[in-house]
């Protein structure tokens, strides 16, 4: 089938990963003339396509060898795994693995990976509630899923970081209002104020002289 015919286009490269795509497609095709009753044929595949894989697989051959004594209905395990129809779906994920790792290609979605990174800074427990606003993507059950697992990083309270002390501003290093509308903590206004002349406070950005009467405190909601 197609995906044996990608296996031998691309043989070498799988070896050096050191896949066993091949050698499980191979032991699977077997398992399928197994199930239809075709053992004749089963074993004439063995001989033909799997016989050179004995040396690096031996007691996965022999399982799967065994099976020729059994039904497609059997319940011995472990024969009756190999009978498992889910089988082929282990196949198509050991398929796509194999791909990303030959063209070094991450297994997560890349679009997937740019969205949780973004999840990730809007996330908080209230996003979760049933009063989360519409405005949060979240509130949205595709993105709440695809939220899983991240921590919750976004802040609910505003923070304020000084631009000349950098530091956070809080009740106890509260921000100050300038009259020309800039902001600084209160560490940061004396110090301006012992570098002038105690009484006024000259602004580091626009250079422009302010009483220090005419400061305001501002109030974080």
């Amino acid at each position: 089938g197609p995906a044996l015919a990608w296996c031998a286009e691309y043989r070498p490269r799988l070896k050096r990963l050191k896949s066993k795509l091949e050698f499980k497609l191979r032991v699977q095709e077997f398992l399928e003339l197994v199930r239809a009753q075709r053992r004749l044929e089963a074993v004439k595949y063995a001989r033909a396509h799997l016989a050179q894989w004995a040396p690096l697989y031996l007691p996965e051959l022999q399982r799967a060898f065994a099976t020729l004594v059994f039904s497609r209905n059997t319940k011995c395990k472990p024969y009756a795994d190999l009978f498992n129809e889910s089988a082929w779906k282990q196949l198509a994920a050991l398929f796509m693995q194999d791909m990303y790792r030959m063209h070094n290609l991450p297994q997560a979605s890349l679009l997937a990976v740019h969205l949780q990174a973004g999840l990730s800074v809007l996330k908080t427990p209230q996003s979760y509630a049933e009063t989360c606003s519409r405005e949060d993507p979240l509130h949205l059950p595709v993105y709440q899923k695809l939220a899983e697992g991240l921590p919750y990083a976004k802040h609910v309270h505003s923070k304020l970081v000084c631009s000349v002390t950098r530091e956070i501003m809080n009740d106890a290093n509260p921000p100050m209002v300038l009259p020309n509308g800039y902001v600084y903590s209160a560490k940061a206004i004396e110090r301006l104020l012992e570098a002038g002349d105690g009484s006024t406070i000259t602004c580091p950005v626009t250079k422009t002289v302010h009483p220090v009467d005419e400061l305001r405190r501002a109030f974080i909601v």
